[in-house]
């Protein structure tokens, strides 16, 4: 129902908490519910193929939406949990216990939406648009406007060159670093997702490390 009404996107209300948990560490946000549609990014179907292939979640758990650092949104299809929705951390992944990188959200996805918060509001929210949808020429009409390369994402604390490495934008990191921006922690971002084979499988992380190194060496 959910799919068949929004089919994806981007909440506004975006931000949630573990259940029965608090401190630091204890929360996320939601970067993009999967679709299904025909698209590279955020596909519903090639997100489900690509877990069930590599064994990344136990069989009654269907990933349903990414968060900003590379772990997933999963809701329980079957068993005694059935419904409940969990956050898949791909930092605490145990090849002997797959639950081990599993922490509860909701006892329910309906829970789940109803207590999703509102970050404050973005920075650049065409930067945001442009980004969706892969458009390099609408990032260098923005940039040729006098938007500043550099601005800090408000609602996630990035510039935009560090989000177009987490998610392997080579041409958005080129054209990026050819304006002037600076690189920030993004060539830390890349080599982290390098090191999680799933987001290394899915993003073109080795080419976006080649921009990056390549600028570095060239600006010492």
């Amino acid at each position: 129902q959910f799919l068949r009404t929004y089919n994806g996107g981007s909440p506004k209300q975006d931000s949630f908490h573990f259940k029965n948990e608090s401190g630091p560490y204890s929360d996320s946000c939601v970067d993009q519910f999967y679709a299904v549609y025909d698209g590279e990014y955020n596909n519903f179907e090639k997100e489900f193929l690509f877990c069930k292939t590599n064994n990344l979640l136990p069989e009654n758990m269907v990933a349903v939406a990414g968060d900003p650092g590379g772990n997933m949104i999963c809701l329980s299809v079957s068993g005694p949990d059935t419904n409940s929705v969990y956050f898949w951390d791909h930092e605490a992944q145990d090849e002997d216990d797959e639950n081990a990188n599993l922490r509860l959200i909701a006892d329910s996805f309906q829970e789940f939406l109803d207590n999703l918060q509102e970050v404050p509001p973005y920075v650049s929210p065409e930067f945001d648009q442009i980004s969706l949808a892969n458009d390099v020429e609408g990032l260098n009409a923005l940039i040729a406007s006098g938007w500043d390369i550099n601005t800090v994402h408000s609602g996630r604390h990035d510039t935009p060159i560090e989000h177009a490495a987490i998610y392997g934008k080579v041409e958005f990191v080129r054209l990026l670093l050819a304006k002037g921006a600076k690189i920030g922690r993004a060539l830390e971002i890349v080599e982290r997702g390098l090191a999680i084979p799933h987001l290394a499988e899915l993003y073109d992380y080795k080419a976006v490390q080649q921009l990056l190194t390549a600028h570095v060496n060239l600006n010492r």
